[in-house]
């Protein structure tokens, strides 16, 4: 078992279980999701939960940004 340190919650981690690292969820996710959020990286994995959040959360800041950057001054 393997703890998500966003959450608490288990990560359902298909590596940590033993099976093939491509199995896993967390290969449908953006590469290093958590460390360009500003997450600390280590030997554990955040849920599918947490980093879904993390994903939609840098889209919308990035669309932002993309927006602002739009605008007449």
């Amino acid at each position: 078992m393997n703890i998500c340190p966003g959450c608490g919650a288990e990560n359902q981690c298909a590596i940590t279980a033993g099976a093939a690292p491509e199995s896993c969820w967390c290969f449908r996710l953006p590469f290093g999701l958590a460390e360009r959020a500003g997450l600390p990286s280590g030997s554990y994995c955040y849920c599918e939960t947490c980093l879904s959040k993390l994903t939609k959360n840098l889209a919308e800041e990035k669309l932002a940004g993309e927006k602002s950057d739009r605008e007449p001054e």
